[in-house]
Formats: structure tokens, C-alpha cells, sequence
């Protein structure tokens, strides 16, 4: 073998152990970009779920948020309604109880009350009080003995009072107190 054969022979040795590894640093180059690549989509897969269901947790929050805001609103706005809905009711049925005073109706109500009070009082003392709108009918009670007679000095609305003193009781009869009481329990359905 000449040198140049030799030298020939050396360099295609080389060349190929060159080549050869090349190829392999290609390959493991290859490998670990590839395993670098695997690695990084997971962590961004991972990382976009992660951010998903924080996004979701947040739109839950705050669809939640504008849900419980809504329905306040709704409540507000429906508790609203139903007070207007009652104080236009009691008005009516103050209208009513108004024009119910001017009738003969009320002034027997008025009698029968009074009668029943002092069937309760029995011989004891009863001070009955009227309404100052109802002192024209001072002369159709005043046929029971053992009892007197005031004109309240404020207005109740109709109705009668009476007072047993012996026995320290008080008879509320009057319009006022029993519709305050009504309008105070009264609720529309579904209120509170």
C-alpha cells in the first residue's frame, strides 16, 4: 500500500467515523428536542387546563355574582310592588270604612257594640268613648244606666272604646287600632 493509498484509506476512515458521528450526535440532538418538545406541550397542555379552569371557575363567580345580584334586585323590585299593591288596598279600605261611618248600618254596628260591653262590664262602671265624628248619636246610647259617655279628643276612625276601671280593662273597638293590626299582618302571596 503507497501512501497515498494509505492516506486514501485514513481519510475515507475518518470521514466515515466523522460521519458516523455526526449521524449519532444528529440523532441524539434529535432525541432530545424531540423529548424537550413532549415535555414542553405538556407543560402546555397542563398549563392551558390550568388556565381553563381558572377562567372557568371565574366566569362560574361571577355568573354567580350577577345571578344573586339579579335575584336581589328581583326581590326589591317585587317587595316594592307588594307594598304599593298594599297601601293602595288599604287606602280603598279606608275609603270604605269612611263611607261605612255615614251609614245607619255603622250607628246600629255602634249600639250593638256598646250593648255587648256593657253586657261584659255587668254592674260594674263603664266609660264609653266615642269617636268626636260620632257625637250626634250621644242620645240613641245614652238609654243604659251605669255608664258614661266621652267624646274622644282625637280621632280613631270609628268604632268605640270602653274602659272598666274596677277591673282596669280596656275595650279597643276602634277602627284605627283594628286596621292598623289587619294591615300590620296582612301580606300579598308570596310575600313577607
Amino acid at each position: 500500500m503507497t501512501t497515498e493509498d494509505k492516506l486514501k484509506h485514513f481519510s475515507t476512515v475518518t470521514i466515515e467515523n466523522v460521519q458516523k458521528e455526526c449521524d449519532e450526535m444528529v440523532t441524539e440532538y434529535k432525541k432530545k428536542m424531540d423529548d424537550y418538545f413532549t415535555e414542553r406541550k405538556e407543560e402546555s397542555v397542563k398549563q392551558a387546563k390550568l388556565n381553563t379552569s381558572i377562567a372557568e371557575d371565574g366566569i362560574k363567580r361571577k355568573a354567580s355574582q350577577e345571578y344573586t345580584s339579579m335575584q336581589m334586585h328581583l326581590k326589591r323590585k317585587i317587595n316594592h310592588k307588594q307594598v304599593e299593591l298594599k297601601d293602595k288596598l288599604f287606602k280603598e279600605v279606608r275609603e270604605l270604612l269612611s263611607a261605612y261611618v255615614k251609614t245607619s248600618k255603622y250607628k246600629q254596628f255602634l249600639i250593638d257594640k256598646i250593648g255587648s260591653m256593657k253586657k261584659f262590664a255587668g254592674s260594674d262602671e263603664l266609660i264609653v268613648i266615642i269617636d268626636p265624628a260620632d257625637s250626634d248619636i250621644l242620645d240613641s246610647i245614652h238609654e243604659y244606666a251605669n255608664m258614661k259617655i266621652k267624646v274622644s279628643d282625637k280621632s280613631f276612625a270609628g268604632g268605640v272604646i270602653g274602659q272598666i276601671p274596677s277591673r282596669n280593662i280596656l275595650i279597643d273597638n276602634s277602627f284605627e287600632t283594628r286596621f292598623e293590626e289587619i294591615k300590620e299582618k296582612y301580606t300579598i302571596a308570596g310575600g313577607k
